[in-house]
């Protein structure tokens, strides 16, 4: 059985071939630890040629730059950094300063006014436009490691994922269709971490592909925060909602959300963030994740979190044997 994939932790688009000098360093958090999971793109003038997202050890190699870039670092959690480099230069050390996402305390309104940006809703449609959807025929694998646990409220967004190994799981596109229709019928339910599936239940994980689907788009309203940051809003809230931001590259492709739960009753704070791969030049591939997770607020003041990271994506026109 044929099967493209996407290796996550390496480069998703290819460098010019014209020198061999790499540019490659170690990402660090604000207590000098490396930190899995950030996303590092390479850009040359108006161009990104490549993107890495960051091993275990923290570590980002891009094989080759003739003359001078400029890195973009970013993770959910952190602050975002720049750099300017030179191919060929000393290994980099960039650290990444805590900064947990937080989003404007939710009202019964859905969090924000009543109108719409129309350049914001345009950033939005151009970044939805780097996507496919996954037809009902195939199925879309992911090799991830989860982790369950408990964390200070405020360091929320910061997973230790060390619990486990990488395994493999998926759904096909029907799955991703009747997700949709969940939603249509019920909205947007808060899921409890250490209970329930992720955004609605019964969905996977991956099920973040709704962030660029027509559905959501009629669902939401948009408001620019600022240049490559916009605000999605409900339209409606008789039924539970979703209101958070997205974070779009200067490419037009979307990198990071982070997202509430709201409803018209009072329920637990619950919220939800995630990273992006950078997506196929051809524009032929689904929205993919590189981590991912949800978290709710306990009554001790804690916050129970399950969170994903991914290593690869495969696509097959079969449902796969995972190992």
């Amino acid at each position: 059985m044929r099967a493209w994939r996407v290796a996550v932790v390496g480069t998703l688009l290819l460098l010019p071939n014209t020198a061999s000098a790499q540019v490659r360093g170690i990402v660090r958090d604000d207590h000098g630890q490396p930190l899995e999971g950030a996303v590092v793109d390479l850009w040359v003038g108006p161009l990104r040629v490549g993107r890495v997202v960051t091993t275990v050890s923290g570590r980002f190699d891009f094989p080759g730059l003739n003359g001078a870039g400029r890195l973009v670092v970013r993770r959910v959690g952190s602050r975002p950094e720049q750099r300017d480099v030179v191919g060929g230069g000393p290994e980099l050390t960039i650290q990444l300063a805590s900064s947990p996402p937080t989003l404007e305390p939710l009202t019964v309104d859905g969090g924000c006014g009543r109108g719409e940006s129309a350049a914001a809703r345009k950033v939005w449609e151009r970044a939805a436009q780097w996507y496919r959807g996954l037809p009902d025929s195939l199925w879309l694998s992911a090799e991830f490691k989860m982790t369950l646990e408990r964390v200070a409220r405020d360091e929320v967004g910061r997973p230790v994922i060390d619990s486990n190994g990488f395994g493999w799981g998926g759904f096909n596109g029907m799955a991703r269709r009747m997700g949709e229709s969940v939603v249509t019928r019920g909205g947007y339910p808060a899921p409890d971490p250490e209970r329930d599936h992720v955004i609605t239940d019964g969905l996977t994980h991956a099920e973040v592909q709704h962030f660029v689907s027509p559905g959501f788009g009629s669902r939401v309203r948009f408001q620019e925060v600022e240049p490559g940051r916009i605000r999605f809003c409900a339209k409606q809230t008789k039924s539970p909602w979703i209101s958070g931001e997205l974070v779009v590259t200067e490419d037009g492709s979307l990198l990071l959300a982070w997202w509430r739960y709201g409803a018209a009753r009072e329920i637990p704070a619950t919220g939800g963030v995630a990273t992006f791969a950078a997506p196929s030049p051809a524009r032929d591939l689904p929205l993919l994740p590189t981590s991912f997770l949800i978290w709710q607020e306990r009554p001790s003041g804690r916050a129970a979190q399950n969170s994903f990271q991914y290593r690869e994506w495969a696509v097959t026109k079969e449902q796969p044997h995972w190992p």
